[in-house]
Formats: C-alpha cells, sequence, structure tokens
C-alpha cells in the first residue's frame, strides 16, 4: 500500500483511540493517562489564553487575525519573488539554447548524422568480403 494509505490508516486509529479515551475519561470523572503532564499542559494553555485575553481589547480582537494574514501575504509575496525569477532564468536558460541551437545547424551544414553516415561508408565491407563472411557463417 502507498503511504498516504498508511498515513490515513494510522491517523485515523489514533483518533478513534483518543476519543474513545476522552469518552472513558468522561465516563470515569478522571484522568486515566498522562494526568500529570496534561495537566501542566491545561496550566500553560490557561495562562496564554488568559494573557491573550487580557491584550485583547487593547489591539483590537482581529488584530491577531489581521497580523496572520499580513504575514501569510508576505511569505506568498516573497515565494511568488523567487518563482518570478526562477522563470526568468529559465526563459533566459531557453532563449540562450535556442541561439546556440541556430548557430550550430548555421556553421556546421554536415551534423553528426552526415559523420555517421560518412564513417558508415568508410567501414563498409566490400563485396567480397560480404561474400566470404557469408561463406563462412554457412559452411561453419
Amino acid at each position: 500500500m502507498t503511504l498516504l494509505v498508511w498515513t490515513m490508516i494510522v491517523s485515523g486509529s489514533l483518533l478513534l483511540i483518543t476519543s474513545l479515551l476522552f469518552k472513558l475519561e468522561r465516563n470515569k470523572g478522571r484522568r486515566l493517562m498522562l494526568s500529570r503532564v496534561r495537566a501542566w499542559f491545561d496550566v500553560k494553555v490557561s495562562l496564554a489564553h488568559m494573557h491573550l485575553n487580557r491584550f485583547s481589547p487593547r489591539f483590537g480582537g482581529g488584530s491577531l487575525r489581521v497580523l496572520f494574514h499580513y504575514v501569510l501575504h508576505q511569505v506568498l509575496g516573497v515565494i511568488l519573488f523567487i518563482i518570478r525569477a526562477v522563470e526568468s532564468r529559465l526563459n533566459k536558460l531557453r532563449h540562450h539554447n535556442k541561439l546556440v541551437a541556430r548557430t550550430a545547424t548555421w556553421t556546421d551544414e554536415n551534423g553528426h548524422l552526415h559523420h555517421i553516415a560518412m564513417h558508415k561508408k568508410e567501414m563498409a565491407l566490400s563485396p567480397e568480403e560480404i561474400e566470404a563472411r557469408k561463406h563462412r557463417s554457412l559452411h561453419d
């Protein structure tokens, strides 16, 4: 199976196990796994939420959202700049390659195929050699 299928199976299984654990903990009324670590995380999240609520009226409710969108816009702008630079470089290389190819066809009228054909003619067997090889292969 592909990595995607395995990822879906593992994440779905973890989701199912986690939801069953939370349901069991809710029914028992206490935490069953990693209670100290989860309590420590609860305290940290509560403190962060308290600080956010304290600073939120000063900056407005949507300031963090606006900041997030601004940062995302800047990152996407940088990515677009890089893509444009790469595209420009590739276009220059393509144009240069086209000029080199045109120059090669203008200067060398006898291209590599012509050289191959000339080599084939130079190395060709004479009719006597062809007959001798045929006779040798049939009678060996």
